[in-house]
This record gives structure tokens, sequence and C-alpha cells, in this order.
């Protein structure tokens, strides 16, 4: 029943081997692994049978945190340490394999201060002893956008072909929980397996029906074999003391000074905390040799070796993330059914934790993936060979005249991708999550800012070019004309503000502005003056050539088609009409603010709440917005409140003002400024909040 070797279709409810598997390089039976290692294969040969022994897929791998409690620099430093040295242990010991996370991101790093070890790189990759991919990042995946998703899987992919192939398993150990339509994202790319942390999503509720389930995505045909690990670091510095968690070993972990016995006991560990939460549903035990930022450890070969021979329990075989499912997947059993996230015992304290880089990702992401990408391909349709002149009102406009001809004759592929990549390099876990030292955080915002001049002269370079390519046919007039995107798949009627160069006005209640229809559109002149300057001939700015009218700030609402362009032409008024009267009333009295209309009054209050009635439902509504502060005794991970909660400090009759910004027959604007006092900080044993208070000044804008 399968359509291909990398994804298939199933009866429901049971795994097919083709369903779930992408094989990159040779099969698991083409597998030999040196030194007297057992292959997979032959370990996991009849696994499924009741009294043979268990198979501990022992995979030495790093978790790299690209920036954490130490800026990007700093950890490269140690990334180039880490690549180099294990270079060499691949080089040395032809079975050594190692999982580089899953993620590209840690090569393209690595390159950049030693592109000569590439050659290395893809060696290892091509035999198989280098799992790299498929995702270009480990992001945190309820931050960022679900096309940044498909992105991180689309430059991973490319990226690990390029260097010899990806490890087709969705494997994402640290990650803060996982969305429902993970699945579907996974197969869209021939993934059928998912690997992450029982601690990251499951709980151990969730694990009690299997180690090992079928999850299902939302469009219920979409769906990978998902294996929940007991930590992607069971097994981290093996043959050292690790056995106390509030502990990290000190030798290095190259160090030839390891315990056969403490790796023993390593194991016994390793397999009663995999019996803790439910019966074991399969055979197959992930034992994860590495941990945040861990070296590679050369001598895990010979403990393979050595323990093999003195116990029977478990058959340790050195093994891989695809290696371990297809075993899994060998087994032939029929998986319990898993659907809906995995949220439970994620870190979603985070979201709310330095909200304004979260903030900033889903502006610029919007930007890229609604107004830079349709207009660029638009553009890539509609305007090649064409050019079109930047004036001065518009963005990316300069001084030198011979630079304002945005042109696009090719897609600008490459630029996009380098957009995404600083996008992306925001978004791990730990970047966008704001659980970081402060010196990562403003990194990212020089990310944020590079990639908004990336996003922002793109897409304004297209819709100019659109623009003039839609205005050829048009009769020449010296009014500018207008033209709105709508990315959106449904119509929609919005308030859109504009300035205007009007040649020749002199009153601005001559202006008005026309759908393609010849219809006239409201209209609101927001603020006008008189001006003169010289006009660009072609070659230069020629005093001859003087513009001379009104600079206008003007908003109209037009009704806008979904996904496509809308023309809308500035004329003059043959007749001067009267100013259409607001649809709303607004008025300032006892201090506060009330806004009506014929369905809604509203009531702004100088401590920032509002109380609103519903005409058409008799419903009062009061107290509505009220601003409060209550403590945080947590860390950069979770949001904790004292035991008992102190009391919320609140704005609740702060002697605030309130005022009318603008009010005209489109929109009604109100400002409310207000100053919270806040307790300065909590004590120094974290159980109280300080006595002394810092003052916050809050400007709330209603429109």
């Amino acid at each position: 029943m399968t359509t291909d070797r990398n994804c298939g279709t199933a009866p429901r409810g049971t795994v097919s081997r083709k369903d779930f598997i992408s094989l990159t390089g040779k099969g698991v039976a083409g597998l030999t692994l040196l030194g007297g290692l057992p292959s997979v294969a032959q370990a996991q040969a009849g696994a499924a049978v009741p009294g043979t022994p268990l198979v501990g897929h022992v995979v030495p791998h790093t978790h790299w945190d690209r920036a954490w409690y130490y800026p990007f620099e700093q950890f490269r430093l140690r990334l180039v340490k880490l690549m180099r040295k294990l270079l060499d242990i691949l080089e040395s010991d032809p079975s050594y394999k190692f999982h580089l996370d899953s993620q590209t991101v840690v090569i393209e790093d690595f390159l950049a201060l030693c592109p000569d070890q590439r050659g290395r790189i893809e060696k290892f990759v091509r035999n198989g002893q280098l799992a790299i991919g498929p995702f270009y990042v480990q992001p945190d995946q309820f931050l960022v956008s679900g096309e940044s998703l498909i992105r991180n899987l689309k430059i991973g992919l490319r990226q690990s072909a390029e260097l010899g192939g990806a490890e087709m398993v969705g494997y994402q150990a640290d990650n803060f929980g996982h969305p429902a339509q993970l699945p579907q994202i996974l197969q869209g790319f021939h993934i059928g397996s998912f690997m992450t942390n029982m601690s990251r999503g499951i709980g151990r509720e969730g694990i009690r029906k299997g180690r090992v389930q079928r999850w299902i995505a939302p469009d219920g045909a979409s769906s990978v074999c998902a294996y929940f690990m007991v930590g992607y670091a069971n097994f981290y510095y093996w043959g050292f003391d690790n056995l106390n968690p509030a502990d990290y070993p000190t030798p290095a972990p190259d160090m030839d000074n390891w315990s056969l016995e403490l790796a023993r006991k390593q194991l016994e560990a390793a397999v009663a905390e995999y019996r803790k939460d439910a019966e074991l549903d399969t055979a197959q035990l992930w034992l994860g040799n590495g941990v945040d930022h861990q070296e590679a450890q050369p001598h895990v070969p010979r403990l393979i070796r050595e323990l093999n021979r003195g116990q029977g329990r478990v058959r340790l075989v050195h093994s891989s993330c695809r290696e371990l499912i297809e075993a899994v997947l060998a087994e032939g059993r029929t998986l319990p059914e898993l659907r809906g996230p995995l949220v439970e015992d994620s870190l979603f304290g985070v979201m709310t934790s330095r909200v304004y880089l979260q903030q900033s990702y889903a502006r610029i992401a919007a930007r890229t993936e609604l107004l830079a990408e349709p207009l660029l391909a638009l553009a890539d349709l509609y305007c090649k060979g064409r050019r079109a002149f930047r004036e001065p009102q518009h963005f990316g406009y300069t001084f030198n005249p011979g630079q304002n001809w945005p042109e696009y004759p090719v897609y600008p592929q490459a630029e996009l991708e380098h957009l995404w990549k600083l996008l992306l390099q925001n978004a791990p876990h730990d970047d966008i999550c704001g659980c970081s030292v402060d010196s990562v955080h403003r990194d990212m915002e020089n990310r944020f800012e590079r990639s908004s001049e990336i996003v922002d002269s793109l897409w304004n370079d297209a819709l100019l070019l659109l623009a003039r390519r839609l205005q050829e046919n048009e009769p020449d007039s010296t009014l500018p004309g207008l033209i709105a995107f709508n990315p959106h798949p449904f119509a929609c009627a919005d308030t859109l503000r504009v300035k205007l160069a009007l040649e020749g006005f002199t009153d601005p209640s001559e202006l008005a502005i026309l759908d393609s229809r010849g219809r006239e559109l409201p209209l609101e002149v927001l603020a006008s003056s008189h001006a003169e300057y010289p006009l660009f001939d072609g070659n230069e700015f020629n005093e001859k050539m003087m513009f001379k009218g009104l600079e206008a700030e003007a908003a109209f609402r037009p009704e806008l088609t979904p996904c496509s362009l809308s023309r809308f032409s500035v004329v003059r008024r043959k007749a001067v009409s009267a100013q259409a009267a607001p649809q709303a009333t607004a008025q300032e009295q006892d201090g506060a603010v009330t806004v009506e209309n014929s369905f809604y009054r509203l009531t702004f209050k100088p401590d920032g709440s509002f109380d609103l009635y519903d005409k058409e439902l008799d419903l009062n509504l009061s107290g509505l917005g009220h601003l409060e502060d209550v403590e945080d005794a947590g860390d950069e991970y979770t949001f904790t409140r004292f035991d008992p909660p102190a009391p919320a400090v609140t704005a609740e009759g702060s002697a605030g003002r309130v005022r009318i910004l603008e009010h005209n027959s489109l929109f009604t604007s109100v400002e409310v400024s207000l100053d919270l006092v806040l307790p300065a900080s909590l004590t120094a044993d974290r159980k109280a909040r300080s006595k002394e208070s810092v003052t916050s000044p809050l400007r709330l804008v209603y429109e």
C-alpha cells in the first residue's frame, strides 16, 4: 500500500516500514560496524520475540545551543574545537558515528571559520558516519510562524543535500513543545518519523500509552512514527561519574580515565528509567551519549564491546536516529494513536519573556510572507525588463539619482534565502524564548534590524514596479496614482493612510480618490502644507521644473479584493463638497472620553480602563482593560508567583489623562497617559517585593 520509499499510506492504526523511513545512503543491512561491534540489523533480529534481550541504541551526539548562557561567538569558538576533534575521531575510527543535532546551521557556523574542512564533512556524511539535518535550526515552534517551520526544513534539506544527504528523521530534542500540525509538515518533506524528549510535550501520563506512538495531524491523513526518549542526554559522559544529575562530570569527554563499572551502572539506570513510567512497548532503547555542547567521546565503541561481553540483558549497538526508528518499525506492532499538540511539561512561561523579540519576529515574518514574496512573484511575472524611478517620497530613495531605478532582472532567490536565514537564526528555543543572557538578545535585535531593512526594500521596490506597470496604459497626469495590495484570501475594507504630492492644489478639500470603477471613496485629509521644490528631469533636479502645490497626508477606506492589486486615481474635484460628517460622536467630559456610534458606546477612563455598552444586545460591560502588575519569582523559563500570591499592583483609580487624538468620518483615536508606580525588584531572598519603587510611564492608544 505504500506509494514510494519515503512515505506512503497504510491501514489506519498500523505501521508499514516504508510509511515512515526515508533511507539516506545504504540500508541497515548494508552497514557493517567494524571492530567487533554488532550491526543494528544483527542486534534487532528477533527483537520482538519475548525473552530476547533489549537493544540499546548508543547514539553519540551533541545538543548545540547556538547561543544561550554565552553569546554566539563564544559558543562558536567551542564549536570549532568540538568539530575538529570530531572529524579526527571519525577519520581514525571508521566505525564511529555521530549525530549533529539535526540542524545544519551548526555546520554553516563552523565552515564560516574553517572552510578547508568542508571536504572532510562531505566524506563522513556520505559514508554514514556523520548524521546531519534535516532542519536548519532547532526553533521554538509556537513563537514563530508556520511558514518559518517550512522554510527551516527547506533550507536544512538543501544544505544537507549539498553536503551528502540528510538523516530523514524529525529529531527535536529540546524544543519547548510541538504543534499538532508538525506531522503534516514533516510528511510534506517525506519525513515519516519524529523523535523528542518525553519532558518536551507528552509528559508522564501521555507516555503510558507507549514509548512509540502514531502521531496523527489534524488533516487526518498525515502521520509520523513518534518515539519519546527518556531524555536526550540519558547516556551523557558515559563511563564518567554522571549519576548525580545535579553535577556535571569534571573530566573532558576524550580523557581515558573512564570506568567500565560506572558505564554499567549508567546502563542499569537508563533501563530502569525506561521502565519507570510504563511497560516497555519496544525493545529498542535510545541511549543518548551527549548533552548540551558535549564533545564526542572516542572510547564509546570500546565501552560497547566491553559491556556486550560482560552482560546479556541489553545488547548495545553503536547506532543512529534512523537506525533506531527502522528497528522499531521492524518489530511490526500496531501503534497507539496520538492526536493534538504536544504541550505537557513544556516551558510555556517563555511565551511572555522579552515579548518585544517575539513581536519583532511576527512583524518581519508577516511582511516577508504576505508582502515581499507575493509581490516579488507578481513582479517576476509582469515586470521583467522594466524599471521604475523612485521619487523622493518613495522608500529607498537616494540623493544619487542614478541609483533610483529598481528592477528585478532575475527573481531574488538568494536575497530571500538570506532574509529567511537571518530570521531563522533568531528562532532557536534559547533565542526567541528570551531565556538567554542579554548579549544574545542584543544580537537578535541586530538581526531583526537587518532583516527588516531587507524585507522593506524588497517589497517596496516590487510594489513600485507593479504600480508603474499598471499605469502604463493610463492617461498622463501630474497627479499620483495609488496601488494597494491585499495579500489575504478574503476581501477587506480597511482605512489606508497615504502621503501625496498634489501639484497645482491650493485647497486640500479639492482632493478626491476614485476606485477603478470611478466611484469616489470615503476620504479624510489629516494634514497638508504648501510645498515648492525642483523636479528630477531624468538626469538631475532641475530648477526650471518646479513642483508647486500641496503635500498632504490623507486616509481613505477602499474595498480591497482578495489576493490582488487594486488601483486608485487621485483627482481634483470639479466642485468642492462639504466635509463628510463623522459616523460616530466623541466628546470629553469629566476627565473621560466617550465614543459612540449606532452599535456601541465606549467610555475611556484616566486609569486606562474602559466601559463598553452593546446597544443591540443591551449589554453593559464595565471596568474592561484594567492594567495590573504581579510578582514573578521564577527564572528565565518559568513564571512563578509567591505562595500565597502578593496583592496585584493595579492602575485602578490612577490620575492619568485621556484625550481625543483624532476624530473624523473614518476613525476615532483616543490616547490615555498615566504613571504606574511599581516595586523596583524582589527582595534578596526572592520572597517579597521590595519597598523601593519605580515609576513606569504608560501610553495607550485606542483606535
